[in-house]
Protein backbone atom coordinates (compact mmCIF):
# COMPACT_ATOMS: atom_id res chain seq x y z
CA UNK A 1 0.00 0.00 0.00
CA UNK A 2 1.62 3.25 -1.49
CA UNK A 3 1.67 6.60 0.76
CA UNK A 4 -1.70 8.68 0.90
CA UNK A 5 -3.65 5.19 0.28
CA UNK A 6 -6.18 4.34 2.93
CA UNK A 7 -6.63 1.33 5.72
CA UNK A 8 -9.37 0.09 7.71
CA UNK A 9 -8.91 0.83 10.85
CA UNK A 10 -11.41 -0.29 13.78
CA UNK A 11 -13.16 2.26 15.84
CA UNK A 12 -15.24 1.02 18.91
CA UNK A 13 -16.21 -1.73 16.79
CA UNK A 14 -17.11 -0.26 13.25
CA UNK A 15 -13.86 0.04 10.50
CA UNK A 16 -13.97 3.44 9.06
CA UNK A 17 -11.03 4.64 6.09
CA UNK A 18 -8.31 6.51 7.45
CA UNK A 19 -4.99 7.18 5.54
CA UNK A 20 -2.58 5.16 6.35
CA UNK A 21 -0.46 7.68 7.89
CA UNK A 22 -3.05 8.58 10.15
CA UNK A 23 -3.50 5.09 11.05
CA UNK A 24 -1.18 5.06 14.29
CA UNK A 25 -2.45 8.09 15.58
CA UNK A 26 -6.04 7.42 15.65
CA UNK A 27 -7.10 8.39 19.20
CA UNK A 28 -8.72 5.73 21.67
CA UNK A 29 -12.02 6.74 21.96
CA UNK A 30 -14.02 6.28 25.20
CA UNK A 31 -16.51 3.77 25.37
CA UNK A 32 -19.56 6.03 25.26
CA UNK A 33 -18.01 7.67 22.39
CA UNK A 34 -19.76 8.63 19.07
CA UNK A 35 -18.98 5.97 16.78
CA UNK A 36 -19.11 6.60 12.39
CA UNK A 37 -21.22 4.61 10.68
CA UNK A 38 -19.92 2.99 7.69
CA UNK A 39 -19.17 -0.14 5.99
CA UNK A 40 -17.29 -2.95 8.73
CA UNK A 41 -14.97 -4.48 6.91
CA UNK A 42 -16.62 -7.55 8.26
CA UNK A 43 -19.33 -7.35 5.69
CA UNK A 44 -16.41 -7.74 2.71
CA UNK A 45 -13.38 -9.37 3.42
CA UNK A 46 -13.68 -13.39 2.70
CA UNK A 47 -14.68 -15.63 4.81
CA UNK A 48 -11.89 -18.51 6.43
CA UNK A 49 -12.30 -21.37 8.53
CA UNK A 50 -10.03 -21.01 11.40
CA UNK A 51 -7.71 -24.13 10.98
CA UNK A 52 -5.58 -24.69 14.00
CA UNK A 53 -2.40 -26.67 13.52
CA UNK A 54 -1.47 -30.35 13.58
CA UNK A 55 -0.03 -30.25 17.41
CA UNK A 56 -3.10 -28.11 18.31
CA UNK A 57 -5.44 -31.54 17.38
CA UNK A 58 -3.72 -33.62 19.41
CA UNK A 59 -4.34 -31.66 22.33
CA UNK A 60 -7.28 -32.93 25.34
CA UNK A 61 -10.84 -30.36 24.32
CA UNK A 62 -12.77 -28.23 25.70
CA UNK A 63 -16.47 -28.07 24.78
CA UNK A 64 -18.33 -24.18 24.74
CA UNK A 65 -21.61 -23.58 24.37
CA UNK A 66 -22.85 -19.68 24.31
CA UNK A 67 -26.11 -18.01 24.83
CA UNK A 68 -27.21 -14.56 25.18
CA UNK A 69 -29.16 -12.78 27.37
CA UNK A 70 -31.34 -9.16 26.96
CA UNK A 71 -31.30 -7.58 23.38
CA UNK A 72 -28.90 -5.25 21.46
CA UNK A 73 -31.39 -2.54 21.33
CA UNK A 74 -30.71 1.18 22.46
CA UNK A 75 -32.04 1.33 26.18
CA UNK A 76 -34.45 4.41 26.51
CA UNK A 77 -35.97 4.30 30.34
CA UNK A 78 -39.77 3.23 30.36
CA UNK A 79 -39.15 0.77 27.08
CA UNK A 80 -39.28 -2.46 26.35
CA UNK A 81 -35.64 -2.74 25.83
CA UNK A 82 -33.42 -4.93 28.14
CA UNK A 83 -30.85 -2.76 30.41
CA UNK A 84 -27.97 -5.10 29.65
CA UNK A 85 -27.06 -7.60 26.82
CA UNK A 86 -24.54 -10.05 27.96
CA UNK A 87 -23.38 -13.58 27.09
CA UNK A 88 -22.52 -17.09 28.94
CA UNK A 89 -19.67 -19.33 28.20
CA UNK A 90 -20.37 -22.45 29.49
CA UNK A 91 -17.14 -24.30 29.58
CA UNK A 92 -17.06 -28.15 29.99
CA UNK A 93 -13.61 -30.49 29.93
CA UNK A 94 -14.22 -33.17 27.11
CA UNK A 95 -14.25 -35.59 29.97
CA UNK A 96 -16.87 -34.46 31.52
CA UNK A 97 -19.52 -33.79 28.93
CA UNK A 98 -21.22 -36.54 29.60
CA UNK A 99 -21.68 -35.77 32.96
CA UNK A 100 -23.33 -32.04 32.23
CA UNK A 101 -25.57 -33.78 29.50
CA UNK A 102 -26.70 -36.07 31.83
CA UNK A 103 -27.64 -33.12 34.56
CA UNK A 104 -29.44 -30.96 31.70
CA UNK A 105 -31.45 -34.61 30.45
CA UNK A 106 -32.60 -34.68 34.18
CA UNK A 107 -33.44 -30.97 34.22
CA UNK A 108 -35.43 -31.51 30.98
CA UNK A 109 -37.19 -34.71 32.46
CA UNK A 110 -38.44 -32.56 35.85
CA UNK A 111 -39.47 -29.67 34.44
CA UNK A 112 -41.23 -31.53 31.35
CA UNK A 113 -39.54 -30.36 28.52
CA UNK A 114 -41.48 -31.69 25.32
CA UNK A 115 -38.92 -33.85 23.17
CA UNK A 116 -37.37 -31.89 20.37
CA UNK A 117 -38.00 -28.24 22.34
CA UNK A 118 -35.07 -26.51 23.83
CA UNK A 119 -35.32 -25.56 27.32
CA UNK A 120 -35.26 -22.33 28.54
CA UNK A 121 -34.70 -19.74 31.34
CA UNK A 122 -38.00 -17.94 29.90
CA UNK A 123 -40.40 -20.36 29.24
CA UNK A 124 -39.63 -23.52 31.66
CA UNK A 125 -37.78 -21.70 34.77
CA UNK A 126 -40.68 -18.93 35.66
CA UNK A 127 -40.68 -20.12 39.18
CA UNK A 128 -37.88 -19.56 41.90
CA UNK A 129 -37.88 -22.83 43.10
CA UNK A 130 -37.13 -24.33 39.39
CA UNK A 131 -34.73 -22.05 39.23
CA UNK A 132 -33.01 -22.81 42.11
CA UNK A 133 -33.51 -26.42 42.13
CA UNK A 134 -31.40 -25.67 38.47
CA UNK A 135 -28.82 -23.52 39.82
CA UNK A 136 -28.32 -26.58 42.60
CA UNK A 137 -27.96 -29.42 40.28
CA UNK A 138 -25.89 -27.45 37.75
CA UNK A 139 -23.54 -26.06 40.17
CA UNK A 140 -22.10 -29.86 41.06
CA UNK A 141 -21.32 -30.67 37.64
CA UNK A 142 -17.09 -31.47 37.70
CA UNK A 143 -14.91 -29.66 35.45
CA UNK A 144 -17.54 -27.37 34.01
CA UNK A 145 -16.56 -23.40 34.32
CA UNK A 146 -18.57 -20.27 32.97
CA UNK A 147 -17.24 -17.37 31.72
CA UNK A 148 -19.66 -14.10 31.58
CA UNK A 149 -19.54 -11.00 29.45
CA UNK A 150 -22.09 -8.03 29.95
CA UNK A 151 -22.67 -4.32 28.50
CA UNK A 152 -24.67 -1.79 30.82
CA UNK A 153 -26.45 -0.27 28.36
CA UNK A 154 -27.36 2.19 30.52
CA UNK A 155 -24.18 3.65 30.71
CA UNK A 156 -23.96 3.95 26.89
CA UNK A 157 -24.38 7.65 25.55
CA UNK A 158 -26.78 7.48 21.75
CA UNK A 159 -24.54 7.16 19.20
CA UNK A 160 -22.01 4.72 21.26
CA UNK A 161 -21.83 1.05 21.28
CA UNK A 162 -25.32 -0.31 20.76
CA UNK A 163 -25.70 2.09 17.17
CA UNK A 164 -24.99 -0.51 15.39
CA UNK A 165 -26.15 -3.93 16.64
CA UNK A 166 -24.25 -6.31 14.14
CA UNK A 167 -20.77 -4.41 15.61
CA UNK A 168 -22.36 -4.93 19.05
CA UNK A 169 -23.05 -8.31 18.66
CA UNK A 170 -19.43 -8.51 17.22
CA UNK A 171 -17.63 -6.68 20.04
CA UNK A 172 -18.94 -8.55 22.94
CA UNK A 173 -19.09 -12.00 21.19
CA UNK A 174 -15.00 -11.30 19.91
CA UNK A 175 -14.11 -9.99 24.30
CA UNK A 176 -15.66 -13.50 25.38
CA UNK A 177 -14.16 -15.43 23.02
CA UNK A 178 -10.71 -13.82 23.84
CA UNK A 179 -11.61 -15.06 27.43
CA UNK A 180 -12.23 -18.45 26.48
CA UNK A 181 -8.80 -18.72 24.68
CA UNK A 182 -6.69 -17.06 27.63
CA UNK A 183 -8.27 -19.78 29.85
CA UNK A 184 -7.84 -22.56 27.39
CA UNK A 185 -4.61 -21.33 27.20
CA UNK A 186 -3.83 -21.62 30.95
CA UNK A 187 -6.25 -24.82 31.90
CA UNK A 188 -4.85 -26.51 34.96
CA UNK A 189 -2.93 -29.66 33.55
CA UNK A 190 -2.37 -27.47 30.09
CA UNK A 191 -3.13 -26.10 27.16
CA UNK A 192 -6.61 -27.28 25.61
CA UNK A 193 -8.26 -27.13 21.90
CA UNK A 194 -11.20 -25.06 21.82
CA UNK A 195 -14.40 -26.27 20.51
CA UNK A 196 -16.88 -23.75 20.53
CA UNK A 197 -20.67 -23.32 19.43
CA UNK A 198 -22.62 -20.14 19.75
CA UNK A 199 -25.98 -19.84 19.86
CA UNK A 200 -27.99 -18.49 16.93
CA UNK A 201 -29.14 -14.93 17.19
CA UNK A 202 -32.67 -14.35 14.64
CA UNK A 203 -31.58 -11.80 12.06
CA UNK A 204 -28.11 -11.60 12.49
CA UNK A 205 -25.46 -12.81 10.32
CA UNK A 206 -23.11 -14.77 11.94
CA UNK A 207 -20.44 -14.96 9.31
CA UNK A 208 -20.06 -11.30 9.74
CA UNK A 209 -18.93 -12.21 13.07
CA UNK A 210 -16.70 -14.98 12.33
CA UNK A 211 -15.20 -12.64 9.34
CA UNK A 212 -14.69 -9.76 12.26
CA UNK A 213 -12.72 -12.75 14.17
CA UNK A 214 -10.32 -13.24 11.39
CA UNK A 215 -9.71 -9.62 11.72
CA UNK A 216 -9.02 -9.79 15.26
CA UNK A 217 -6.73 -13.12 14.81
CA UNK A 218 -4.22 -11.11 12.27
CA UNK A 219 -4.67 -7.88 14.69
CA UNK A 220 -3.95 -9.70 18.14
CA UNK A 221 -1.23 -11.58 17.63
CA UNK A 222 -1.09 -11.75 21.20
CA UNK A 223 -4.73 -13.79 21.75
CA UNK A 224 -3.75 -17.66 21.42
CA UNK A 225 -5.96 -18.41 18.09
CA UNK A 226 -4.20 -21.46 17.28
CA UNK A 227 -6.38 -23.48 19.98
CA UNK A 228 -9.69 -22.51 18.02
CA UNK A 229 -10.47 -25.45 16.23
CA UNK A 230 -13.68 -25.47 15.67
CA UNK A 231 -16.65 -22.49 15.63
CA UNK A 232 -20.03 -22.18 14.68
CA UNK A 233 -23.62 -20.99 15.64
CA UNK A 234 -25.96 -23.59 16.23
CA UNK A 235 -30.10 -23.57 17.28
CA UNK A 236 -30.81 -23.75 20.61
CA UNK A 237 -31.83 -27.60 20.37
CA UNK A 238 -29.01 -28.64 18.88
CA UNK A 239 -27.06 -29.04 22.06
CA UNK A 240 -28.23 -30.28 25.01
CA UNK A 241 -25.31 -27.65 26.78
CA UNK A 242 -26.67 -24.71 24.80
CA UNK A 243 -29.40 -25.18 27.16
CA UNK A 244 -27.27 -24.79 29.95
CA UNK A 245 -25.36 -21.89 28.76
CA UNK A 246 -29.08 -20.23 28.75
CA UNK A 247 -29.93 -21.14 32.27
CA UNK A 248 -26.42 -19.61 33.28
CA UNK A 249 -27.51 -16.53 31.17
CA UNK A 250 -30.76 -16.72 33.41
CA UNK A 251 -28.76 -16.68 36.37
CA UNK A 252 -26.55 -13.38 35.24
CA UNK A 253 -29.75 -11.74 34.06
CA UNK A 254 -31.73 -12.17 37.27
CA UNK A 255 -28.42 -10.22 39.04
CA UNK A 256 -28.29 -7.37 37.45
CA UNK A 257 -32.16 -7.03 35.81
CA UNK A 258 -34.68 -5.63 38.14
CA UNK A 259 -37.69 -7.50 37.15
CA UNK A 260 -41.11 -8.46 38.58
CA UNK A 261 -43.77 -6.22 40.02
CA UNK A 262 -41.76 -4.52 42.65
CA UNK A 263 -38.48 -4.39 40.14
CA UNK A 264 -35.96 -6.59 42.49
CA UNK A 265 -32.79 -8.60 41.51
CA UNK A 266 -32.47 -11.78 42.41
CA UNK A 267 -28.57 -12.89 43.25
CA UNK A 268 -29.27 -15.96 45.02
CA UNK A 269 -28.91 -18.44 41.64
CA UNK A 270 -25.46 -16.78 40.50
CA UNK A 271 -24.09 -17.09 44.10
CA UNK A 272 -24.84 -20.59 43.62
CA UNK A 273 -22.95 -21.22 40.71
CA UNK A 274 -19.92 -18.90 41.54
CA UNK A 275 -17.19 -21.46 42.20
CA UNK A 276 -17.61 -22.12 38.66
CA UNK A 277 -17.05 -19.19 37.22
CA UNK A 278 -13.46 -18.92 35.68
CA UNK A 279 -11.08 -17.57 37.84
CA UNK A 280 -7.19 -18.00 38.80
CA UNK A 281 -6.68 -15.38 41.57
CA UNK A 282 -8.17 -14.73 44.98
CA UNK A 283 -9.56 -12.26 46.28
CA UNK A 284 -7.08 -10.49 48.79
CA UNK A 285 -10.13 -9.56 50.95
CA UNK A 286 -12.29 -12.85 50.66
CA UNK A 287 -12.39 -15.96 52.97
CA UNK A 288 -14.03 -19.43 52.28
CA UNK A 289 -15.24 -21.14 49.62
CA UNK A 290 -16.37 -17.71 47.90
CA UNK A 291 -12.71 -15.93 48.05
CA UNK A 292 -12.18 -16.78 44.58
CA UNK A 293 -13.37 -13.37 42.26
CA UNK A 294 -13.65 -13.61 39.57
CA UNK A 295 -14.05 -9.98 38.26
CA UNK A 296 -10.85 -10.05 36.36
CA UNK A 297 -10.87 -13.26 34.48
CA UNK A 298 -14.63 -14.87 34.08
CA UNK A 299 -17.33 -12.05 34.58
CA UNK A 300 -16.34 -9.02 32.60
CA UNK A 301 -18.77 -6.31 33.21
CA UNK A 302 -18.45 -3.77 30.27
CA UNK A 303 -17.95 -0.62 31.22
CA UNK A 304 -15.49 -2.20 33.62
CA UNK A 305 -16.87 -2.25 37.08
CA UNK A 306 -20.63 -0.96 36.19
CA UNK A 307 -23.47 -3.14 37.20
CA UNK A 308 -21.47 -5.24 39.93
CA UNK A 309 -21.36 -2.59 42.29
CA UNK A 310 -24.07 -4.88 44.59
CA UNK A 311 -25.02 -5.54 47.96
CA UNK A 312 -24.81 -8.77 47.17
CA UNK A 313 -20.86 -9.18 45.75
CA UNK A 314 -19.27 -12.08 47.92
CA UNK A 315 -16.12 -10.29 48.40
CA UNK A 316 -14.96 -6.59 48.75
CA UNK A 317 -12.89 -6.14 45.78
CA UNK A 318 -15.44 -4.91 43.69
CA UNK A 319 -17.23 -2.29 46.07
CA UNK A 320 -13.38 -1.05 47.04
CA UNK A 321 -12.97 -0.16 43.34
CA UNK A 322 -16.04 1.01 42.71
CA UNK A 323 -15.12 3.56 45.76
CA UNK A 324 -11.89 4.31 44.39
CA UNK A 325 -13.72 5.19 40.81
CA UNK A 326 -15.75 7.30 42.57
CA UNK A 327 -13.46 9.11 44.81
CA UNK A 328 -11.31 9.77 41.48
CA UNK A 329 -14.11 10.90 39.48
CA UNK A 330 -14.82 13.67 42.31
CA UNK A 331 -11.56 15.06 42.63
Amino acid sequence: MGKGESADVLHRGVYIMQPKSEVKTLPRTDLNDNILHVERLSARIEYEEFSPPEEVKKLPSLYVYVDETGDRGQYREGSQTSPIFGMAAVVVEAENEAEAQCVVESLRSEFRVPDRKPMSWKEHLKSHERRVHAALKLSGITGMRVIYGVVDKRCLKPGGLDADRVAFYNYLAYRLLRKVLFAAHHWEGGPRQVIIHFGSVRGHDDTDTHRYFQIKRAQCPEIPFDLLSKIDWVSADRYKLSQAADLYGGFLKAALWPSGEFKILEPRFILEVWHQIYSTEHCPSGDGPRSCCPACRGLMMIPRGHGFSREWWPCECIKLQNNKATKEKSL
